[in-house]
């Protein structure tokens, strides 16, 4: 009998609020957030008068005693039936041995067929459930009701649990980016618990089970290119096996990542009852997947030809390349794709790349060898998607037999010599040397910040120069090997690495410093002899400060390439359009007259300066930084990545955040600081980050 002692009322007032009631018969007025009501004892009502954003509980839902109201539900539904249940307003489901109530405003004939939750009832079993039983203590089969002729059907995953999801990905279409034919297919098992016997069961307007007979159909969605298969059915069980399958891509809005979406199941049983079941979908969206490209042009040579496209995927929404953008700029086409290509200024030559990925890439007459051009692609798929990733193209000498001297004109070069017998010349950085024919020699001139490679390194032909890091840190022997200057380790695959100790072994003082990896030579049987190159020998020995690179001073014709070589270094141009390469100290950069570019591909340890950066005309290149700290959008300055600051003497501080505000580092780096020039003077002409 229900507790006649003085109830209250209790009403929500907070998003995902706790009601708890007292001994009395109480009324706890749920609000449209997942609130938690208990009612504690006595016969409580539990009314919901707004359909929830997100359903909660009800902790102690009692039969027989407590009772769920919905009637401002129904009102505001125009619902004027007497059972709701029956006539597809109310849906009973099971989840983990509690009842989830479900409620469809505008019941089953509508056009929007999934119901809403509005709240789970823990510990309330939905087996044989009816909504009367909850409208009503006194109905049959409650307790202290008459017993209950009618059993109500439900619709749970195997074993009572929750009722299964669908995940799908367009990348697993035959045209995805990871084609997988089983991943497209998803398999579940729903049950159909009804104790009176399935009599229908509906998918949509299509009729699955008709009359307790099944027939293995699909039903096919007019709004999404899906296919539900209903394989088999166990009328003995209630097992119903279904194939959930995505066909085709869909049309997702660019940046959304996927949609959220479902199919529902109705079922009744032979003596008229209904319930629904709701299935959540998820589908995720597909976009392209694009690698960097490599590519090696000859001085001399014919145009570079070549296709970006060979090693991306598209994706299944299909697409295509929608611009370019290097040295001279960026052209990206807001629509389709331009049929007659892509053509951008590079630093060294000029590049043109057409939809399908061909490319043409014609070097300037004057362009040196030992450098590379930089430039961007864009692709954008069929729904919107749009990503970008580089083709850097370095400048080698030309293959005509005679001997060259190459140096690297930034760090992380890639330097190839010709048929004869090359110097090359390396950086601090991790250059990749490649000697081809010829007895070649591979100089560093200074210890590497991070030690790179020789790519085809021949033990007795080819030699490395370290003349000048051995008479700089005081060693006068002959043989640095045996001295224990230089020494071979196996780099743990098929390759040596050669080291420099800068005080030899006596003092132990210092760690020795990794100068390269000779890939495909073991170390056995090196010496300095078959290795090394002999005092007063050709070639070699500038490490990088010969050719167009160095420390600015020297040769001021047009558009020259300097480099840093030194911590710090100051680099003077001429008066054409010169490249300035900083490195990672304090450098003084000075173009002087003409467009110049001040590039940076290391960001400083210590930042400097450029004394007379004109805006308008001369040019910021932070491509490379962007590109290490994987930066992927339009606008750096607006995504927080670089931001430009008074320094408080009229010039203006270059800042960047290497990895983004989200990164693991918090910390904006100085660049450099141009002096002379205020904040407000820079614009988005005046720097290149893609």
């Amino acid at each position: 009998m229900a507790d006649t002692t003085s109830g209250q009322v209790l009403t929500s007032s907070t998003y995902g609020d706790n009601l708890v009631g007292g001994s009395g018969p109480d009324t706890l007025n749920a609000g449209q957030g997942p609130d938690t009501l208990t009612g504690g004892a006595g016969g409580d009502v539990f009314a919901y008068a707004k359909l929830p954003w997100n359903a909660g509980h009800v902790t102690d839902f009692a039969l027989g005693s407590d009772r769920l109201d919905l009637s401002a539900l129904f009102q505001a539904s125009g619902y004027t039936g007497s059972n709701p249940q029956a006539d597809g307003y109310i849906s009973l489901q099971a989840s983990m041995g509690s009842t989830i109530v479900m409620y469809d405003p505008d019941g089953p004939a509508s056009g929007n067929p999934w119901p809403i939750r509005i709240a789970t009832l823990d510990g309330v079993s939905p087996n044989g459930l009816t909504w009367a039983q909850l409208a009503d203590p006194a109905a049959p089969g409650n307790p202290g009701g008459p017993p209950s002729s009618n059993h109500f059907p439900t619709v749970t995953g195997l074993n009572g649990g929750p009722l299964p999801s669908f995940t799908v990905n367009e990348a697993n279409l035959p045209n995805g980016v990871s084609p997988n034919a089983a991943a497209v297919n998803v398999n579940a098992a729903i049950m159909l618990n009804a104790a009176d016997g399935v009599k229908d069961v509906y998918v949509g307007s299509q009729l699955i089970i008709n009359n307790g007979a099944f027939q293995p159909t699909s039903y096919t969605d007019s709004s999404l290119p899906v296919t539900i298969i209903f394989n088999r059915y166990d009328a003995a069980s209630g097992r119903l096996d279904v194939t959930y399958r995505l066909n085709s891509a869909l049309n997702v809005p660019a940046g959304a990542g996927g949609v959220q979406t479902g199919w529902g199941l109705s079922l009744t049983d032979t003596d008229g009852d209904t319930t629904q079941a709701h299935f959540n979908v998820t589908i995720y969206d597909d976009t392209p997947y694009v690698l960097g490209d490599e590519a090696h042009a000859q001085i001399g040579a014919s145009p570079l030809k070549g296709n970006v496209l060979l090693n991306d995927k598209m994706g299944a929404d299909g697409g295509g390349l929608v611009g370019v953008s290097g040295h001279g700029g960026q052209v990206i086409s807001d629509g389709a794709p331009n049929p007659n290509g892509y053509t951008m200024a590079g630093a060294y030559g000029s590049l043109t790349v057409m939809p399908n990925g061909d490319y043409t890439y014609t070097l300037n007459s004057n362009a040196p060898a030992g450098t590379n051009d930089v430039f961007r692609y864009s692709v954008r798929d069929g729904d919107g998607d749009q990503v970008s990733t580089g083709l850097v193209i370095y400048i080698d000498v030309p293959n005509d037999g005679s001997g060259h001297v190459i140096t690297a004109q930034n760090p992380g070069a890639h330097l190839t010599g010709g048929a004869g017998d090359d110097t090359l010349n390396a950086s601090q950085g991790a250059d990749v040397l490649t000697g081809n024919g010829g007895a070649d020699v591979f100089a560093f001139a200074k210890l590497p910040w991070s030690a790179g490679q020789v790519t085809d390194f021949t033990v007795g032909t080819d030699h490395l120069d370290l003349s000048a890091l051995l008479s700089g840190f005081g060693y006068s022997g002959s043989d640095p090997v045996a001295d224990g200057w230089v020494s071979f380790r196996s780099d743990g695959s098929d390759g040596t690495l050669v080291y420099f100790d800068t005080n030899g072994p006596a003092s132990g003082g210092d760690w020795p410093y990794r100068i390269t990896d000779l890939q495909h030579v073991a170390p056995t049987g090196l010496t300095w002899a078959n290795v090394g190159l002999a005092s007063g020998s050709p070639g070699g020995g500038t490490g990088g400060t010969g050719g167009t690179g160095g420390t600015g001073g020297g040769d001021t014709s047009p558009g020259q390439v300097l480099t840093s070589q030194h911590y710090p270094d100051t680099l003077s141009g001429g008066g054409g359009a010169d490249t300035l390469i900083g490195g990672r100290g304090p450098d003084v950069l000075t173009g002087n007259s003409g467009a110049d570019y001040f590039v940076w591909n290391d960001v400083p340890w210590n930042a400097g300066h450029v004394t007379d950066f004109t805006p308008g005309a001369d040019v910021l290149d932070l491509r490379t930084l962007f590109a290490q700290g994987g930066y992927t959008g339009s606008d750096p300055v607006a995504d927080r990545w670089l931001s430009f600051v008074s320094d408080g003497a009229g010039g203006t501080k270059v800042l960047m955040d290497i990895d983004g505000p989200g990164g693991s580092s918090p910390y904006q780096y100085v660049i450099t600081t141009l002096d002379h020039v205020a904040p407000s003077q820079i614009h988005a002409s005046d720097w290149l980050f893609r």
